[in-house]
């Protein structure tokens, strides 16, 4: 589904497949993990983390849109707000499956 992007005259494809450069965001995930155990981490941290994480954050936007499909998402602050904790979470845990899998899967 695609993502309304305000100001956008054409929305950019969202990747949220893994690539074999994609294991190289390892140190960044466990950063994720790091900031989302600890209760005194702000929202900008993990705004700031999520994005680093590219697949994360496209998995993140499509999930954003699919619960509230009529609104514009300018943000990732705004789609983290819209997902909350728990759908980050969800779509951090299939990342790292998906990792996995390719990982496995590599010579």
């Amino acid at each position: 589904m695609p993502i309304k992007l305000v100001g956008a005259k054409k929305e950019p494809p969202l990747n949220t497949s893994v690539s074999p450069a994609d294991l190289a965001h390892l140190d960044s995930i466990k950063e994720l993990l790091r900031l989302l155990n600890d209760q005194w981490a702000g929202g900008n941290a993990l705004v700031i983390a999520v994005d680093r994480i590219k697949p994360l954050s496209a998995r993140c936007r499509v999930r954003a849109q699919l619960k509230s499909p009529d609104r514009e998402l300018r943000s990732t602050e705004q789609v983290l707000a819209l997902i909350g904790n728990r759908g980050l979470e969800a779509e951090l845990l299939t990342l790292l499956e998906d990792l996995t899998i390719l990982k496995a899967s590599l010579p």
